[in-house]
C-alpha cells in the first residue's frame, strides 16, 4: 500500500507546475498532506496572487489526493530560523512517519534530525529515473521545466543531477 507524503510550499507549487512531477507524486504516494501553514501560504495567497497552480491544488483537495491538517504546537517550541510552514510540515512528516517533500535545506536538515526522511523535489525527480519509473528523456525535461518556472537550483547542482539522470536511468527513454 502506497504511504502519504508532507510537502512544503515549494514543493507543493512545483509539483502543480509540471505536470510530470506532479503524475510521478500520484504514482509513488497515496496523498500529499499539508499542514495549515503551507495552506495558507502556498493556496490562500497564491490564490490572492493569481497563481494558476492554485487550481490544480485545489482541484487535487476536493477529489482527496491533497489534504490539508491541523497540527498541534510542539509542547516546547524549538528555537528555530524555520518559517512556521516549513516546522508544520516536520512536525507533521515526523507525526505521520511520512517522506517530506522539502526545499528548504536547512528545513530538510532540522527533519532529518528528528528522523524524518527529508528531500528535494529535484531529487525525487532524479529517483524516479533512477529507478526507472520516469524515462531519462521525461526526467530530464521535468527537471528543466522545474527550472524554467522558477524552482531554484544552483548551476552546479542541476548539472550533477541531469548527469545522474543521464548515466544512471535504467530507462532509455
Amino acid at each position: 500500500m502506497k504511504q502519504a507524503a508532507v510537502v512544503d510550499s515549494s514543493s507543493l507549487i512545483f509539483a502543480f507546475k509540471i505536470g510530470e512531477v506532479g503524475a510521478l507524486l500520484r504514482k509513488k504516494y497515496s496523498c500529499l498532506v499539508l499542514p495549515n501553514a503551507v495552506y495558507e501560504e502556498a493556496v490562500a495567497r497564491g490564490k490572492e496572487r493569481g497563481f494558476s497552480e492554485v487550481e490544480k491544488i485545489e482541484a487535487a483537495i476536493a477529489e482527496g489526493f491533497v489534504k490539508v491538517e491541523a497540527v498541534p504546537p510542539a509542547k516546547t517550541a524549538p528555537q528555530t530560523a524555520l518559517g512556521r510552514g516549513e516546522l508544520e510540515a516536520i512536525l507533521l512528516a515526523a507525526k505521520k512517519k511520512a517522506d517530506l517533500l522539502c526545499d528548504d535545506r536547512k528545513a530538510a536538515a532540522a527533519a532529518k534530525l528528528v528522523g524524518v526522511n527529508a528531500f528535494p523535489l529535484s531529487a525525487f525527480v532524479v529517483a524516479a529515473a533512477k529507478q526507472g519509473v520516469l524515462p531519462k528523456k521525461t526526467a530530464k525535461k521535468a527537471l528543466d521545466d522545474l527550472v524554467l518556472a522558477g524552482y531554484r537550483l544552483k548551476s552546479d547542482v542541476y548539472i550533477r543531477l541531469a548527469n545522474e539522470i543521464e548515466k544512471n536511468s535504467l530507462t532509455g527513454n
